[in-house]
Protein backbone atom coordinates (compact mmCIF):
# COMPACT_ATOMS: atom_id res chain seq x y z
CA UNK A 1 0.00 0.00 0.00
CA UNK A 2 2.88 2.17 0.65
CA UNK A 3 4.25 1.79 -2.56
CA UNK A 4 1.17 3.41 -4.53
CA UNK A 5 1.83 6.76 -5.13
CA UNK A 6 -1.08 7.81 -6.94
CA UNK A 7 -4.76 5.62 -6.24
CA UNK A 8 -7.52 6.34 -9.53
CA UNK A 9 -10.71 6.19 -8.42
CA UNK A 10 -11.74 3.09 -10.11
CA UNK A 11 -8.60 1.74 -8.08
CA UNK A 12 -10.04 2.95 -5.10
CA UNK A 13 -13.64 1.82 -5.75
CA UNK A 14 -12.16 -1.93 -6.30
CA UNK A 15 -10.01 -2.24 -2.78
CA UNK A 16 -12.74 -0.41 -1.21
CA UNK A 17 -14.94 -2.98 -1.96
CA UNK A 18 -12.59 -5.59 -1.75
CA UNK A 19 -11.96 -4.78 1.35
CA UNK A 20 -15.36 -4.52 2.53
CA UNK A 21 -15.96 -8.42 1.48
CA UNK A 22 -13.00 -9.60 2.83
CA UNK A 23 -12.59 -12.07 6.16
CA UNK A 24 -9.73 -9.87 7.75
CA UNK A 25 -10.26 -8.44 11.40
CA UNK A 26 -12.48 -5.51 12.18
CA UNK A 27 -9.15 -3.72 13.37
CA UNK A 28 -7.12 -4.35 10.31
CA UNK A 29 -9.95 -3.30 7.76
CA UNK A 30 -10.32 -0.05 9.42
CA UNK A 31 -6.38 1.05 9.57
CA UNK A 32 -6.38 -0.06 5.60
CA UNK A 33 -9.32 1.55 4.92
CA UNK A 34 -7.63 4.71 6.42
CA UNK A 35 -4.74 4.22 4.37
CA UNK A 36 -7.20 3.92 1.48
CA UNK A 37 -8.19 7.36 2.49
CA UNK A 38 -5.14 8.78 2.87
CA UNK A 39 -3.97 7.78 -0.72
CA UNK A 40 -6.77 8.73 -2.35
CA UNK A 41 -6.83 12.36 -0.90
CA UNK A 42 -3.14 12.81 -1.91
CA UNK A 43 -4.36 11.67 -5.54
CA UNK A 44 -6.29 14.45 -5.66
CA UNK A 45 -3.77 16.91 -4.63
CA UNK A 46 -1.45 15.45 -6.60
CA UNK A 47 0.05 15.47 -10.70
CA UNK A 48 -2.55 13.22 -12.32
CA UNK A 49 -5.76 14.95 -10.43
CA UNK A 50 -8.88 14.16 -11.71
CA UNK A 51 -10.29 17.41 -11.87
CA UNK A 52 -8.62 18.12 -14.98
CA UNK A 53 -10.45 15.65 -17.00
CA UNK A 54 -14.78 16.66 -17.17
CA UNK A 55 -16.90 14.19 -15.13
CA UNK A 56 -19.79 12.52 -16.04
CA UNK A 57 -22.72 12.60 -13.32
CA UNK A 58 -26.54 12.07 -15.60
CA UNK A 59 -28.68 11.35 -12.13
CA UNK A 60 -27.51 13.60 -10.26
CA UNK A 61 -31.58 13.11 -8.38
CA UNK A 62 -30.27 9.65 -7.25
CA UNK A 63 -27.34 11.27 -5.06
CA UNK A 64 -29.39 13.10 -3.09
CA UNK A 65 -29.37 12.17 0.48
CA UNK A 66 -33.15 11.99 2.10
CA UNK A 67 -33.00 15.37 3.90
CA UNK A 68 -31.77 17.44 1.28
CA UNK A 69 -34.69 15.59 -0.90
CA UNK A 70 -37.07 16.79 1.43
CA UNK A 71 -35.72 20.10 1.44
CA UNK A 72 -36.32 20.30 -2.57
CA UNK A 73 -39.83 19.32 -1.75
CA UNK A 74 -40.43 21.45 0.57
CA UNK A 75 -40.49 24.46 -1.70
CA UNK A 76 -38.56 25.68 -4.62
CA UNK A 77 -36.22 28.11 -4.73
CA UNK A 78 -33.97 28.60 -7.57
CA UNK A 79 -30.84 29.99 -6.64
CA UNK A 80 -31.25 27.44 -3.00
CA UNK A 81 -32.18 24.32 -5.12
CA UNK A 82 -29.09 25.07 -7.62
CA UNK A 83 -26.61 25.02 -4.83
CA UNK A 84 -27.21 22.02 -2.87
CA UNK A 85 -27.77 19.91 -6.11
CA UNK A 86 -23.90 21.40 -6.77
CA UNK A 87 -22.91 20.63 -3.17
CA UNK A 88 -24.30 17.43 -2.87
CA UNK A 89 -22.29 16.49 -6.30
CA UNK A 90 -19.27 18.24 -5.11
CA UNK A 91 -18.88 16.30 -1.70
CA UNK A 92 -19.39 12.93 -4.23
CA UNK A 93 -16.18 14.11 -5.04
CA UNK A 94 -17.24 15.92 -9.05
CA UNK A 95 -14.76 18.60 -9.44
CA UNK A 96 -15.18 19.44 -13.20
CA UNK A 97 -18.44 18.99 -14.74
CA UNK A 98 -19.02 17.72 -18.39
CA UNK A 99 -21.75 18.91 -20.41
CA UNK A 100 -24.39 16.10 -20.11
CA UNK A 101 -23.73 16.51 -16.44
CA UNK A 102 -24.77 20.51 -16.48
CA UNK A 103 -27.51 19.77 -18.56
CA UNK A 104 -28.94 16.73 -16.37
CA UNK A 105 -28.71 19.09 -13.35
CA UNK A 106 -30.53 21.75 -15.13
CA UNK A 107 -33.28 19.55 -16.71
CA UNK A 108 -33.78 18.24 -12.72
CA UNK A 109 -34.16 21.92 -11.53
CA UNK A 110 -36.36 22.06 -14.40
CA UNK A 111 -39.14 19.54 -13.54
CA UNK A 112 -38.72 20.80 -9.70
CA UNK A 113 -39.47 23.94 -10.78
CA UNK A 114 -42.61 22.22 -12.66
CA UNK A 115 -43.82 20.12 -9.99
CA UNK A 116 -43.94 23.21 -7.75
CA UNK A 117 -46.64 24.80 -10.46
CA UNK A 118 -44.50 26.79 -12.71
CA UNK A 119 -44.66 25.71 -16.64
CA UNK A 120 -41.96 24.82 -18.79
CA UNK A 121 -39.59 27.69 -19.31
CA UNK A 122 -38.50 28.96 -22.88
CA UNK A 123 -35.37 27.74 -24.28
CA UNK A 124 -33.44 30.94 -23.36
CA UNK A 125 -34.53 30.53 -20.23
CA UNK A 126 -33.26 26.90 -19.53
CA UNK A 127 -30.32 28.02 -21.42
CA UNK A 128 -29.61 30.50 -18.38
CA UNK A 129 -30.46 28.39 -15.67
CA UNK A 130 -27.64 25.61 -17.19
CA UNK A 131 -25.12 28.40 -17.28
CA UNK A 132 -26.50 29.25 -13.83
CA UNK A 133 -25.71 25.57 -12.96
CA UNK A 134 -21.69 26.07 -14.46
CA UNK A 135 -21.76 29.27 -12.31
CA UNK A 136 -22.63 27.97 -9.27
CA UNK A 137 -20.52 24.64 -9.23
CA UNK A 138 -17.40 26.83 -10.43
CA UNK A 139 -18.05 28.88 -6.96
CA UNK A 140 -19.23 26.32 -4.46
CA UNK A 141 -16.04 25.99 -2.46
CA UNK A 142 -16.07 22.63 -0.29
CA UNK A 143 -13.80 19.69 0.13
CA UNK A 144 -14.68 16.45 -1.75
CA UNK A 145 -15.76 13.24 0.50
CA UNK A 146 -14.33 10.93 -2.18
CA UNK A 147 -11.70 10.76 -4.88
CA UNK A 148 -14.45 10.88 -7.70
CA UNK A 149 -15.35 8.93 -10.76
CA UNK A 150 -14.64 10.26 -14.59
CA UNK A 151 -18.26 8.70 -14.89
CA UNK A 152 -21.18 7.91 -12.31
CA UNK A 153 -23.83 5.13 -12.47
CA UNK A 154 -27.03 5.53 -12.05
CA UNK A 155 -27.43 4.87 -8.45
CA UNK A 156 -24.53 5.71 -5.75
CA UNK A 157 -25.39 2.32 -4.19
CA UNK A 158 -23.47 0.54 -7.49
CA UNK A 159 -20.23 2.32 -6.82
CA UNK A 160 -20.30 0.63 -3.52
CA UNK A 161 -20.74 0.39 0.84
CA UNK A 162 -17.10 2.53 1.04
CA UNK A 163 -18.22 5.61 -1.25
CA UNK A 164 -21.88 5.28 0.71
CA UNK A 165 -19.80 5.62 4.47
CA UNK A 166 -17.58 8.10 2.56
CA UNK A 167 -20.08 10.68 1.42
CA UNK A 168 -23.31 10.10 3.62
CA UNK A 169 -24.25 10.00 7.54
CA UNK A 170 -25.53 5.93 8.11
CA UNK A 171 -28.95 7.89 8.86
CA UNK A 172 -29.24 10.21 6.05
CA UNK A 173 -28.59 8.02 2.84
CA UNK A 174 -30.46 8.35 -0.11
CA UNK A 175 -32.81 6.22 -1.32
CA UNK A 176 -32.46 3.26 -2.99
CA UNK A 177 -35.77 3.26 -4.85
CA UNK A 178 -36.22 7.26 -5.30
CA UNK A 179 -39.48 8.66 -5.96
CA UNK A 180 -41.20 9.75 -8.89
CA UNK A 181 -39.81 13.26 -8.48
CA UNK A 182 -38.76 13.72 -11.96
CA UNK A 183 -41.85 13.49 -14.13
CA UNK A 184 -41.15 14.96 -17.56
CA UNK A 185 -37.68 14.56 -17.02
CA UNK A 186 -36.72 12.89 -20.71
CA UNK A 187 -39.15 15.76 -22.15
CA UNK A 188 -36.90 18.48 -20.43
CA UNK A 189 -33.79 16.99 -21.45
CA UNK A 190 -34.72 17.46 -24.75
CA UNK A 191 -35.93 20.63 -24.74
CA UNK A 192 -32.60 21.33 -22.68
CA UNK A 193 -29.99 23.40 -24.66
CA UNK A 194 -26.94 24.41 -23.40
CA UNK A 195 -24.91 25.27 -25.97
CA UNK A 196 -24.99 29.15 -27.38
CA UNK A 197 -24.62 27.84 -30.88
CA UNK A 198 -27.88 26.23 -31.24
CA UNK A 199 -30.02 26.77 -33.70
CA UNK A 200 -32.96 26.85 -30.89
CA UNK A 201 -31.57 29.57 -29.45
CA UNK A 202 -31.21 32.19 -32.18
CA UNK A 203 -33.91 35.04 -32.90
CA UNK A 204 -37.52 34.03 -34.27
CA UNK A 205 -38.79 36.80 -36.52
CA UNK A 206 -42.57 37.00 -34.89
CA UNK A 207 -44.90 38.84 -36.97
CA UNK A 208 -44.59 41.96 -35.14
CA UNK A 209 -41.61 41.72 -35.63
CA UNK A 210 -41.63 41.09 -39.42
CA UNK A 211 -43.88 44.33 -39.54
CA UNK A 212 -41.89 46.48 -37.49
CA UNK A 213 -38.89 45.65 -40.12
CA UNK A 214 -41.36 46.41 -42.90
CA UNK A 215 -41.95 49.39 -41.51
CA UNK A 216 -38.31 50.82 -41.05
CA UNK A 217 -37.50 49.41 -44.44
CA UNK A 218 -40.18 51.57 -45.80
CA UNK A 219 -39.58 54.69 -43.73
CA UNK A 220 -35.78 54.04 -45.06
CA UNK A 221 -36.80 54.02 -48.50
CA UNK A 222 -39.08 57.26 -48.15
CA UNK A 223 -36.13 58.97 -46.70
CA UNK A 224 -33.70 57.85 -49.50
CA UNK A 225 -36.45 58.98 -51.83
CA UNK A 226 -37.01 62.09 -50.45
CA UNK A 227 -33.15 62.53 -50.13
CA UNK A 228 -32.72 61.72 -54.26
CA UNK A 229 -35.61 64.26 -54.66
CA UNK A 230 -33.68 67.55 -53.11
CA UNK A 231 -30.55 66.32 -54.81
CA UNK A 232 -32.44 66.42 -57.88
CA UNK A 233 -34.26 69.95 -57.54
CA UNK A 234 -30.80 71.18 -56.63
CA UNK A 235 -28.96 69.83 -59.73
CA UNK A 236 -32.03 71.38 -61.73
CA UNK A 237 -32.10 74.67 -60.17
CA UNK A 238 -27.95 75.13 -60.70
CA UNK A 239 -28.69 73.77 -64.47
CA UNK A 240 -31.22 76.61 -64.79
CA UNK A 241 -28.88 79.09 -63.30
CA UNK A 242 -26.38 77.88 -66.24
CA UNK A 243 -28.34 78.33 -68.37
CA UNK A 244 -29.43 81.60 -67.75
CA UNK A 245 -25.98 82.95 -67.47
CA UNK A 246 -25.12 81.63 -71.21
CA UNK A 247 -27.96 83.53 -72.49
CA UNK A 248 -26.96 86.49 -70.94
CA UNK A 249 -23.57 86.17 -71.93
CA UNK A 250 -24.66 85.60 -75.77
CA UNK A 251 -27.10 88.53 -75.37
CA UNK A 252 -24.30 90.60 -74.06
CA UNK A 253 -21.26 90.11 -76.81
CA UNK A 254 -23.52 91.31 -79.94
CA UNK A 255 -23.63 94.80 -77.87
CA UNK A 256 -20.30 94.81 -77.43
CA UNK A 257 -19.14 94.51 -81.25
CA UNK A 258 -21.94 96.68 -82.74
CA UNK A 259 -21.32 99.26 -80.50
CA UNK A 260 -17.94 98.97 -81.41
CA UNK A 261 -18.56 99.37 -85.26
CA UNK A 262 -21.21 102.40 -84.30
CA UNK A 263 -18.06 104.27 -82.63
CA UNK A 264 -15.92 103.63 -85.86
CA UNK A 265 -19.06 104.31 -87.86
CA UNK A 266 -19.63 107.80 -86.27
CA UNK A 267 -16.52 109.02 -87.44
CA UNK A 268 -16.93 110.92 -90.95
CA UNK A 269 -14.69 111.16 -93.36
CA UNK A 270 -14.88 115.33 -92.45
CA UNK A 271 -14.07 114.56 -89.11
CA UNK A 272 -11.45 112.69 -89.67
CA UNK A 273 -10.08 114.75 -92.13
CA UNK A 274 -9.68 117.17 -89.82
CA UNK A 275 -7.97 114.99 -87.77
CA UNK A 276 -6.01 113.13 -90.14
CA UNK A 277 -2.81 113.91 -90.92
CA UNK A 278 -3.22 112.71 -94.74
CA UNK A 279 -6.31 115.61 -94.59
CA UNK A 280 -3.50 118.04 -94.63
CA UNK A 281 -3.11 119.34 -98.47
CA UNK A 282 0.87 118.92 -98.85
CA UNK A 283 0.73 121.39 -102.16
CA UNK A 284 -1.38 124.75 -100.68
CA UNK A 285 -2.34 126.49 -102.73
CA UNK A 286 -0.25 129.71 -104.52
CA UNK A 287 0.00 133.42 -102.98
CA UNK A 288 -1.96 135.81 -105.15
CA UNK A 289 0.21 137.74 -107.38
CA UNK A 290 0.45 141.43 -107.00
CA UNK A 291 -1.24 143.34 -108.93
Amino acid sequence: MNGIQNLSPSSFVRLSDALGKSTLPSEIKKELEECLEAKAASSIQGPARLQTMPQSMTMPFNYLAQSERQQLQGGFNKVEATTLVCRRVKLCGLKSMKEDTKKHIASFLVCLQMKAGSPLPSKHEMYKLANDVHTTFTTCQIQPLHAGLAKYPPSPYDIGQAFLEACYHADNLPLRTPPDVVDNFGMVLQEMKVRKNSKDLRPVATPQAASCAAADATGLEQQIGFKMMTLMLEQSKALDALKHEMELSKMTLPRASSSQSLSSADVSPHTSSLVSPKALDTHPDPLPLPP
